[in-house]
């Protein structure tokens, strides 16, 4: 949204699932990449879209915005998601935890819980979680919300 601000520079964040080479454009670029019918265009109104909708959601449903549920979403990152639709996880516990905003037993107490019930797969450090295991905590995050 810096784009439409009066500041002379801006700042983004972008999170690439394949090898990529980077560029940087203006503030006048962005702006005509907008205004021009590309997937540019399709591709951040998508991305603000879900933030916004992601972000009202957390305000109206998870005022406490939960340990349970931020994992649930740290799983679910587009980087860790692999080419098959499988998340590999294979982040140190420590920072996983900071991440989180958590200390680590509550970390290793709800991946323990997630274990137990199946909706993710520990093999030594590596987290693992199947397309099944993600539509699972899709679900459990629906009926949070019903």
């Amino acid at each position: 949204m810096d784009i439409y601000s009066d500041h002379q520079f801006q700042c983004y964040t972008v999170t690439a699932l394949t090898d990529c080479s980077g560029y940087r454009l203006g503030k006048r670029w962005c702006l005509l990449l907008l205004k021009t019918k590309c997937l540019f265009q399709e591709y951040l109104i998508n991305q603000w879209a879900e933030m916004f909708y992601v972000t009202s959601r957390n305000a109206c449903r998870f005022p406490n915005y939960s340990t349970k549920y931020k994992l649930i979403e740290y799983l679910r990152s587009p980087r860790f998601r692999q080419e098959d639709g499988t998340h590999i996880i294979r982040e140190n516990r420590d920072l996983m935890a900071i991440s989180l905003g958590c200390s680590r037993r509550t970390l290793f107490r709800l991946l323990k819980e997630f274990r137990e019930r199946n909706v993710i797969t520990l093999k030594e450090s590596v987290i693992c979680l199947s397309k099944i295991q993600e539509k699972q905590l899709l679900e459990e995050i629906e009926d949070w919300m019903t």
